[in-house]
């Protein structure tokens, strides 16, 4: 598993998670709900949700115990991104996230 950054002119860039931590600014959640709904069903998975930032930035990995908020998209487990309560969280926004690892976690709201 990488991090994809896909910029706006199709530029991709690819990111492992154990040497890097990316923070994501100014952020939407979106997902393709029919695909995702279809992953749930137990069809073969396949991307369909992203992180829409205006802005990022690369950083070196954060290590130990992390105290923040976290979000999960797994569309085996729900057809959407989830909260750490597990309520749907589709399109809202932060103003900033940080991915740790394989996980997300909101460093502003």
């Amino acid at each position: 598993m990488h991090w994809q950054l896909k910029k706006s002119n199709s530029q991709i860039k690819y990111f492992a998670p154990n040497k890097y931590s990316l923070i994501l600014t100014d952020c939407t959640l979106l997902n393709q709900k029919g695909t995702a709904t279809k992953i749930y069903e137990g069809n073969d998975r396949q991307p369909c949700a992203w992180v829409k930032a205006e802005k990022y930035e690369v950083a070196s990995p954060l290590t130990g115990d992390i105290y923040l908020p976290s979000i999960h998209y797994n569309p085996q487990k729900a057809p959407y991104w989830r909260g750490s309560n597990g309520d749907c969280i589709d399109g809202k926004k932060f103003s900033k996230l940080i991915t740790v690892g394989k996980q997300i976690y909101i460093l502003e709201g």
